[in-house]
């Protein structure tokens, strides 16, 4: 009985310190208020000068899309799809001003894309030819005579040709 308990003592004292862990201390802070706050652990990389440079110069094209998206002049718009498409307005003075602004490039896009040739500061439209439409036919009268004469059919079987597969010449 002695070594029972004594057995069952020594597993106990085992078993405990197997599942007790040490304990490792984390940086915390306790607030005012009693609660507690782990500290951010920042992670700064060092970039090329190169790497840099493209990161600013991405920015850069991003701001001016955004900003051209936003700020396009519809009047400016306007008149330069005017200049494109009517051959008169080509080589006005309106149009040589607008001729390298943001609007005649998107003028220029939008028609390309919707059908018109573009080129030397001139857009064409592309006739499209229109879809056939099918139109009912009507028959009109034959200039055949009709006969009054009785269709016959005969069946010709021409002598010695037959559809009969031919036996074969084997003794048994």
């Amino acid at each position: 009985m002695k070594q029972l308990i004594l057995l069952l003592l020594s597993l106990s004292v085992l078993l405990s310190a197997c599942n007790s862990t040490p304990k490792t201390e984390d940086k915390k802070t306790v607030n005012a208020d009693g609660t507690t706050e782990t500290p951010k652990v920042e992670v700064k990389v060092k970039q090329s000068d190169d790497a840099r440079k493209k990161i600013e110069a991405a920015k850069e094209r991003g701001r001016k899309k955004s900003s051209t998206a936003e700020g396009l002049d519809t009047d400016k718009y306007n008149q330069a799809r005017s200049c494109l498409t009517e051959a008169s307005m080509a080589d006005t003075k309106t149009c040589t001003d607008i001729e390298n602004s943001v609007e005649y490039s998107r003028a220029w896009n939008n028609l390309t894309a919707e059908g018109y040739i573009c080129q030397h500061k001139q857009c064409e439209a592309v006739e499209q030819p229109e879809p056939a439409t099918e139109t009912p036919t009507t028959e009109s009268p034959s200039s055949e005579a009709a006969t009054e004469q009785p269709v016959s059919t005969e069946i010709i079987k021409p002598g010695g040709l037959s559809t009969e597969a031919p036996q074969p010449d084997v003794a048994p």
